[in-house]
């Protein structure tokens, strides 16, 4: 059996206070040093209780001026925070530039009581920081204090104006600096990059690691109170063991020894086979497993130090030894399968041992097992576990191997403290037989999967104290041989049995003070195991380039991957979190399993197919290298394919990492064209894609690029020229051309189509595009290129017109009663839903819309029931999500149902799970458009799923003449199988729709029955069965015009020749259909799809919006988080010119007098300009 040792500060088990979890927001506010990426604000969370918030505000380049100028305050404020931490400078010095430079001794004092005073006017406690140092050395090996770039003054500065307002402060400039002349310019070249000439400022995980555990250490001596929530305290620091490895005699280990570094798995093997003292520090991964040849046998006064990951699959022998160490490991077997196996780690009759932060998996027979005598051993901060690869015999710690054995008596004498058991762990937490054993301040957490958890037979005396047991089957077994297994002050959570102990145990005879039990999880969960090495040594450090290499070279990129030095591999020029991606089937932003960068990682759907897509840029034509992190926890591999602009590329294979904690790197490469690039990634089996956690490129010529481009479109393609317009993609203005100027005379951002100039420099007054609709209209947000948001197109125009409830009344309902009253009544309404409403039931659930009427949704609007239009014309129904009770053999409801019903517009739909039909029309109707709408059903639906019906049957002759229906930008997605639509008698316009409903469940989309006459062009048709079905009677005539057909077999055949729609349209190019409709038909923001004579907005310009102007004329309230203020009296002072005045909460009287003329500004304290002028008075 082998054990595991670091070195750490004195550990006596400092108790933790007993804290109310009661939520705490800390807040940063400062410049690149202080962010998640490039600083050391993204690791102070992790030093916290989990009820501890850390909202990070700072942002990169800075100054303590710039960060308040551009109105950044206000935000901070609204989120209530406990405490403000500031931290400014680098970007406050000479040569930053006028809107960032401030003086140490004047300016930047000013700017930081701004900060000082707005924190505690919302009673929030300011913490002023210092700024981090530089890492300049001079020649003399130290931090050069003459370089112009040494930050003293405006360390000097923000102690001055901390000590003078009474605040805490963290001196972190002076801090910094010690720590960097201590460790020395090789070591701090660790903190990012290989060399003081790539990055002196900014930090990578190891250099935001060092300067957050200054900073938690000054915050223990300065701010107690907060420091209380701290979740990593004193047992943090341990330079020793506490407990029975320090009875009767001492634990040294290796020290006096020589330090010396492997990377082999042999090498280490003979290392700790010598028989000098020595610390030997184990770098990789190293072993190969294998059962007896896979032992490493361990000598007396050796220390063995696990470095960064540092891992052994094999298994560690301790036999007749003394004084050993081992720490900060992580040592793997090959799985649990019977007793014959190998132990992780085995202790024979050896004594003074002490084994901490080591993590266990997988051991053959046992994880660790402490027998033959072997006394004197504390095993602490450990985690034992087991996984998958494990059968039988998941026993983990058995001490005392045999109840005949009756030389271990008197022996066995073990402390177990801080460790956590784990998922996989069946028995033995650990078993004892003879010894004096100590259990105290553990975790087990064994799903209740567990036979048992301690166990104590023969003889065995057992203290078990302030441990926490949850989710386990049996905390405690014990036989009537032993002699006392004692449990006091432990915490039960969902444990079933094994909660009473018996006897009366030892005392132990050395200090220790307990942690609190409540607090045990949150210490032990979240800090068994692998740490950073360095954070175990009470002085001094050891220093390993991230390759392992001692003293090396190596450092880790803006990718978090290793690079330089001994590697190999280049650094990345850019990572691209994936949660940023433009479009994902999936879940853009999860978040559930660890181990990940940014602020979570892309989970896509299991399906073939599934997707998420990126833009990139190249300055040319050229092949790339394109790297990705990803984790894949299931059995079998889930590749993908990549496409680059619609083309298909290479594979990614996405191997199994074991785990969806555990994350992988590959690379592969790309074919790019100058220009934006469409970079999109797709599932090949039905498990869909691995989670992506980033992606990296390689070359500074290519970067990403913004998912839509200047012309705002998604995916798009249009760049700026020459002349600085937005040309190309869908612009319809020529690159190479000179650039035509549209008039924008109502200040919408939107140009007159009819009142243009040709020049290469824009005029005041004009725009680059053409789309305004209504050029007399600031409201004019409805222009699509095919989509006119103001009224159809279609035939819903043709032979009258299609305007709802326009020029009736307006009125906004939330219930499903003032819904159905409304939308019943008689005469023209426009009607706005807010919120979900219907119950679904039947008949109860049923709206028989009127004529004249407009029914518009905000976003989330929702009727949980059915519209039924009959006999009724001029209606207008959008941007509603419409569900029904779920598509059945017997269903009866249609979602959406017309009956003889003409002069029809709906547009901007969810509609899904209709119990017969998604939208049917029948019986005579005519003169319909249907746009931007989606269909879908989800697993409420059974049977049935069948969209959209056009004509009743084929003996309703009736319908010759009528079923005029216009279909254009819908989405059919996933569970439709048939009706897409199905189309009797009509002559039916079928265009720019996105077909995708998957090929497992469709069994065919479009179906042309009796006397139809189908146009159906520049649609695209994606992973479906059938396209097209001809059904029952003789169609009239189907037109296939120009679709795209993706893994869509099938019928395409066409016949006869299809009618000519008698209305104007314009067609979106095939190639932009998918990115067009798949990610704007159905339900959108309302202010996207309406126009101005729809629109009330308040003050603030938010559509119904509750803002007003107040008594000082300002516009405060609802949105604008300004508060209103009805006291607009000015306070009188008399000051001198440059002279900043600061007035809190609020100016009094009329005006400030000034002694001399001056230009000045007024502005309040959020930062917002209130006014500003040259005079004497304000």
């Amino acid at each position: 059996m082998f054990i595991k040792d670091f070195i750490t500060p004195l550990l006596i088990f400092t108790s933790l206070l007993t804290i109310a979890q009661t939520p705490i927001k800390v807040a940063l506010i400062g410049n690149s040093t202080v962010t998640a990426d490039k600083g050391w604000g993204g690791r102070l969370a992790s030093k916290f209780q989990n009820h501890v918030t850390i909202l990070n505000s700072a942002a990169g380049g800075r100054s303590s001026k710039s960060w308040y100028d551009e109105g950044r305050l206000p935000a901070v404020l609204a989120e209530n925070p406990d405490y403000i931490f500031i931290e400014f400078g680098h970007n406050d010095q000479p040569g930053k530039g006028a809107d960032r430079e401030t003086d140490p001794e004047t300016t930047f004092q000013d700017y930081l009581k701004i900060y000082i005073d707005a924190a505690r006017s919302i009673g929030a406690t300011p913490v002023i920081i210092s700024p981090v140092t530089r890492r300049y050395f001079g020649s003399d090996g130290k931090i050069d204090t003459t370089w112009s770039g040494y930050l003293d003054d405006y360390a000097d500065g923000a102690k001055a104006i901390a000590t003078a307002e009474n605040v805490a402060f963290i001196n972190l400039f002076y801090l910094s600096v010690a720590h960097h002349n201590e460790i020395g310019e090789t070591a701090s070249m660790a903190y990012n990059g290989p060399s003081s000439a790539d990055d002196i400022t900014h930090f990578n995980t190891t250099g935001a690691k060092a300067i957050t555990n200054i900073i938690v250490e000054e915050i223990e001596a300065v701010i107690p109170e907060l420091a209380a929530h701290l979740l990593i305290n004193s047992y943090d620091d341990i330079c020793s063991p506490v407990g029975w490895a320090t009875h009767d005699g001492s634990v040294t280990g290796g020290e006096g020894g020589d330090t010396v570094w492997v990377s082999t798995f042999e090498d280490f093997k003979t290392e700790a086979a010598s028989v000098d003292p020595q610390v030997i520090i184990i770098t990789g991964s190293i072993g190969t497993g294998g059962g007896s040849t896979s032992r490493v046998y361990v000598k007396s006064n050796k220390t063995i130090l696990g470095y960064g990951n540092a891992e052994l699959h094999g298994s560690i022998f301790v036999s007749n030894a003394n004084n050993v160490i081992i720490r900060n490991l992580k040592v793997r077997g090959d799985g649990a399968h019977d007793r014959d196996g190998e132990d992780c780690m085995a202790l024979s009759n050896s004594e003074h041992v002490w084994v901490d932060h080591v993590e266990f998996e997988d051991g053959g027979d046992g994880n660790l097992d402490i027998v033959r005598e072997s006394n004197y051993v504390t095993v602490s901060w450990c985690k034992f576990s087991y996984t998958s690869k494990s059968t039988y015999h998941q026993w983990s710690n058995l001490n005392g191997n045999s109840d005949d054995r009756i030389t271990d008596r008197g022996k066995l004498k073990i402390t177990f403290h801080h460790n956590y058991w784990a998922e996989g762990c069946v028995r033995r937490m650990p078993n004892v037989r003879f010894g004096k054993v100590h259990v105290v301040n553990n975790y087990y957490r064994t799903e209740q999967k567990d036979d048992f958890c301690i166990g104590a037979t023969k003889e065995a005396d057992m203290l078990i104290e302030n441990n926490v047991f949850e989710w386990v089957n049996e905390a405690l077994m014990y036989s009537n041989t032993a002699t006392a297994a004692e449990l006091k002050n432990n915490l039960f959570i969902a444990t079933i049995g094994g909660k009473t102990g018996f006897g009366t145990a030892f005392t132990p005879p050395y200090p220790y003070t307990m942690t609190a039990v409540e607090d045990v999880e949150n210490v032990v969960r979240f800090s068994a195991g692998r740490t950073d090495l360095n954070d175990l040594f009470c002085s001094g450090s050891v220093f390993a380039d991230c390759n392992g290499t001692p003293d090396g070279t190596a450092y880790e990129d803006n990718c978090g991957v290793c690079v330089g030095g001994t590697t190999g591999l280049e650094a990345c020029s850019e990572k691209i979190e994936a949660e940023t991606a433009c479009a994902v089937d999936g879940d853009a932003n999860e978040s559930s399993n660890t181990g990940f960068s940014g602020t979570g990682y892309v989970n896509t759907t299991n399906a073939i197919g599934s997707s998420v897509t990126y833009m990139i840029e190249s300055d040319q034509d050229k092949e790339v290298e394109f790297g990705y992190r990803f984790a894949n926890g299931g059995t079998d591999a889930r590749p993908g394919t990549i496409y680059v602009n619609g083309q298909e590329g290479n594979t990614v294979p996405f191997p199994s990492t074991a785990s969806w904690t555990t994350w992988e790197s590959g690379t592969l490469t790309i074919d790019l064209v100058e220009g934006v690039n469409k970079i999109e990634i797709r599932a090949t089996t039905a498990g869909g894609l691995a989670n992506l956690d980033y992606l990296s490129l390689y070359d500074n010529s290519v970067s990403s690029a913004s998912c839509t481009d200047c012309n705002g479109d998604l995916f798009g393609t249009a760049s700026i020229n020459d002349c600085g317009v937005c040309s190309g993609g869908l612009t319809n203005v020529d690159p190479n051309a000179t650039p035509t100027w549209y008039a924008d005379a109502d200040n919408d951002g939107l140009g007159n189509p009819l009142d243009s100039i040709v020049i290469c420099e824009q005029p005041d007054g004009y725009v680059s595009n053409s789309n305004d609709a209504c050029p007399n209209d600031q409201k004019n947000i409805c222009n699509y290129q095919f989509d006119d948001l103001c009224a159809p197109v279609g035939w819903a125009t043709y032979n009258g017109t299609t305007n709802g409830g326009a020029g009736g009344d307006t009125v906004h309902v939330s219930t499903f009663a003032d819904l159905k009253s409304h939308a019943e009544s008689e005469g023209s309404t426009v009607i706005f839903l807010s919120g979900s409403v219907g119950t679904g039931n039947g008949a109860d659930s049923r709206i028989y819309v009127n004529s004249n009427k407009t029914i518009l949704g905000h976003l989330g609007a929702e009727l949980h029931g059915y519209f039924i239009i009959d006999g009724e014309s001029n209606i207008v129904i959008r941007n509603l999500k419409l569900r029904g009770d779920g598509a059945r053999d017997n269903g009866n409801d249609d979602v959406i149902s017309v009956i003889t019903g003409t002069h029809l517009w709906f547009d901007h739909l969810d509609i899904s799970d209709g119990e017969d039909g998604n939208l049917d029309i029948k019986r005579e109707s005519n003169y319909i458009t249907i746009s931007w709408c989606k269909f879908s059903y989800t697993s409420a639906s059974t049977a049935h799923e069948f969209s959209n019906l056009i004509g009743h049957n084929d003996d309703h002759i009736a319908d010759r003449d009528h079923s005029k229906v216009t279909l254009h930008h819908n989405y059919w997605a996933a569970g439709v199988k048939q009706r897409m639509p199905r189309v009797r008698f009509g002559q039916v316009h079928i265009v720019n729709n996105y077909y995708r409903s998957d090929s497992d469940g469709n069994d065919y989309c479009i179906g042309a029955g009796k006397e139809a006459d189908l146009l159906i062009e520049n649609n695209v048709f994606e992973l479906v069965t059938n396209p097209l079905n001809y059904i029952g009677g003789a169609a009239t005539a189907v037109n296939l015009n120009n679709n795209l057909f993706t893994n869509a077999p099938g019928d395409k055949t066409e016949t006869g020749t299809a009618f000519t729609p008698p209305y104007a349209y314009t067609m979106t190019p095939v190639n932009e259909v998918e990115d067009l409709v798949r990610y704007s038909a159905g339900q959108r923001e309302l202010r996207d799809i309406i126009c101005s004579d729809q629109i009330e907005s308040d003050c603030n310009e938010d559509l119904f919006g509750t803002a007003t102007v107040d008594d000082c004329g300002i516009c405060s309230g609802g949105l604008t988080g300004v508060v209103p203020n009805d006291d607009c009296t000015i306070t009188s002072v008399n000051s001198q010119i440059n002279d900043s005045i600061y007035l809190f909460p609020n100016p009094t009287n009329d005006f400030i007098n000034i002694s001399e003329s001056t230009t000045w500004k007024l502005v309040d304290v959020y930062g917002a300009i209130i006014s500003n002028g040259t005079g004497k008075k304000i």
